[in-house]
């Protein structure tokens, strides 16, 4: 019965940490910059 607890834990743990390592955080400055630039020049007429 203690070793069921234990491994209940580990998993929790585990998913826990899973979980907070495959979030992502907002995109760089520079990242929202060069897509709004390049989709400003994609509907301009110089783009075209």
């Amino acid at each position: 019965m203690v070793l069921w607890k234990r491994g209940w834990k580990a998993l929790v743990g585990a998913t826990a940490l899973v979980a907070v390592g495959c979030a992502s955080g907002p995109p760089p400055r520079e990242l929202m910059d060069a897509r709004a630039a390049y989709e400003q020049l994609s509907t301009s007429p110089e783009g075209r």
